[in-house]
């Protein structure tokens, strides 16, 4: 063959050659654009978030209207972003993270008018109700806590935009490198007898190639002359330039990507230490509430020790008196004496286990242990009953079976003995006529149940749903606290795993235990 026919050979090769190494750096370039868009929106998607979280910190902090519209735009962006995502990312896997996200954003948006609504009624409030405040604090949590996985989604997405950007990169390098090493073999082939004249051209090719290929994207080949090496040296060069511009870009990236990294782990041990700040926080007012309830209560027991000594001292009063009058009228002689010491004696007994009872009633309970509820409601009553009958309060128990619990004892007799101080104060409050009160036990199933109903007149339905809410009382500051029914609630359905309800029934309320 010809030199002329193997130049025009060659000519061809190099034609083809240089139309594929466009065609491939095309599409790489398409590629690395999509893969570029879709990491910018990643990118924008986390710093918009990250912006929100700055807002919202600085609304609840400020609560300013500026604040709030910018919060407001903040979150319109993001779903903007979020519904662009959409078409960027075409992965399955980033299409899941991006609808969590888009859920996520939807409930941002609904706890956060919850908030503002809750916030506005606060203002407008004459005094500072805690219940709100305290669900206001549990709304701000939840809306943090939805920011905060956001965040780690919004983290996600990113990542993954990183990657697919990073594998077209490597795609686009690849390809054009397989196609450069191919055609320099094609080339070579064709042009073996011409070696000599093209050798050096050839070789500042293939070492360009190499070097760019190793990753030295601002090498430079000679172009020399005007032939289509040079045309293709100078393709070389144009795409090395490319590549570093890209590889400039994506370190530019990934060291922006770290510090919001930072930024974001920050920010999380912030919202952590936060969360526990205000768990601690709930705790001591947990605590703070059961020790006004028992204090309340122990007031309630030094009346009744009142009433349960009264009797027992008028008693022993008696007795001692018998002593003089019988040695005065010569009748005191040792059987006498014996049995007047013997039932002052019984008396004394009587007067200490009455303090042993209320002592063991304000004893803490440490481990759940099983005990009969007619016990815990017997024992109560024992702790009670002197002050009813001198109020002439009537208590009728009504036992079927004698069912066994796995609880606290001690605090269910102090659920039992909230209930019927309720019920003694709604009887002195309304003058009620033969006040009686019935306590049913029985099983229903796997689980007990206790009644306690009164003939009082009932609670009124404007504060039925209230009476369970801490600090609600109708007794006013000076004779309630507010405490006893939440505590009593507290200890059935969270420290018993049970129920406790009320409702009107008959002549009065009926209060129900469940466990």
């Amino acid at each position: 063959m010809k030199i002329k026919q193997r130049q025009q050979i060659n000519i061809i090769v190099l034609v083809v050659s240089i139309l594929v190494i466009g065609s491939v750096f095309v599409g790489a370039s398409l590629r690395l654009k999509r893969a570029l868009e879709a990491s910018d929106v990643a990118d924008a998607i986390l710093g918009a978030s990250f912006e929100r979280l700055m807002l919202r910190t600085d609304l609840h902090r400020s609560g300013s209207e500026r604040s709030k519209i910018q919060l407001l735009a903040k979150h319109k962006q993001i779903g903007l972003l979020l519904q662009r995502a959409l078409k960027e990312f075409p992965d399955a896997e980033d299409q899941k993270t991006i609808r969590e996200l888009i859920s996520l954003q939807d409930s941002i948006g609904h706890l956060s008018k919850t908030l503002r609504i809750a916030q506005e009624q606060q203002r407008q409030a004459a005094s500072v109700d805690p219940f709100k405040q305290e669900v206001q604090d549990r709304l701000l949590i939840q809306l943090n806590t939805r920011i905060y996985e956001t965040i780690q989604l919004d983290n996600k997405l990113q990542r993954s935009g990183a990657r697919l950007l990073t594998s077209s990169l490597l795609l686009a390098g690849g390809g054009i490198l397989l196609v450069l090493i191919v055609v320099s073999a094609v080339t070579i082939a064709n042009s073996v007898w011409v070696t000599r004249s093209f050798g050096k051209r050839i070789t500042m090719l293939r070492d360009g190639a190499v070097t760019i290929g190793g990753g030295d994207l601002a090498h430079q080949i000679p172009t020399e002359g005007d032939d289509e090496f040079s045309e293709v040296a100078v393709a070389f060069n144009e795409m090395g330039a490319r590549l570093g511009i890209l590889y400039r870009d994506l370190t530019r990236q990934i060291e922006e990507r770290k510090k919001t990294e930072l930024a974001l782990r920050q920010a999380h041990d912030e919202l952590e230490q936060r969360v526990a700040d205000r768990t601690a926080e709930l705790r001591e007012k947990d605590r703070l509430l059961l020790v006004q309830s028992r204090q309340a209560a122990m007031g309630e027991m030094i009346g009744n020790i009142a009433h349960q000594w009264r009797q027992p001292l008028n008693s022993l009063g008696i007795t001692i008196q018998q002593l003089l009058l019988c040695y005065d009228f010569g009748n005191f002689d040792r059987a006498f004496l014996e049995r007047n010491v013997n039932t002052s004696m019984d008396l004394i007994q009587h007067m200490s286990a009455t303090i042993d009872d209320f002592r063991n009633y304000f004893k803490a309970d440490k481990e759940r242990t099983e005990f009969k509820l007619s016990d815990a409601v017997a024992k109560t009553l024992s702790l009670v009953g002197e002050s009813f009958r001198h109020q002439g309060i009537g208590v009728e128990v009504r036992e079927q079976g004698d069912p066994v619990v796995s609880g606290f004892a001690n605090e269910y007799a102090q659920v039992l003995l909230n209930i019927l101080n309720n019920a003694r104060d709604a009887f002195g409050e309304r003058q009620t006529r033969e006040p009686k009160i019935t306590i049913s036990i029985r099983a229903e199933g796997s689980r007990s149940v206790v009644t306690i109903s009164d003939n009082a007149g009932g609670i009124s339905e404007e504060i039925i749903d209230k009476i369970f809410d801490p600090y609600f009382s109708t007794k006013g500051p000076q004779y309630g606290t507010g405490v006893g029914l939440f505590m009593a609630k507290g200890i059935i359905e969270n420290n018993m795993g049970g129920t406790l309800t009320a409702r009107n029934s008959g002549d009065g309320a009926e209060f129900r235990i469940e466990v």
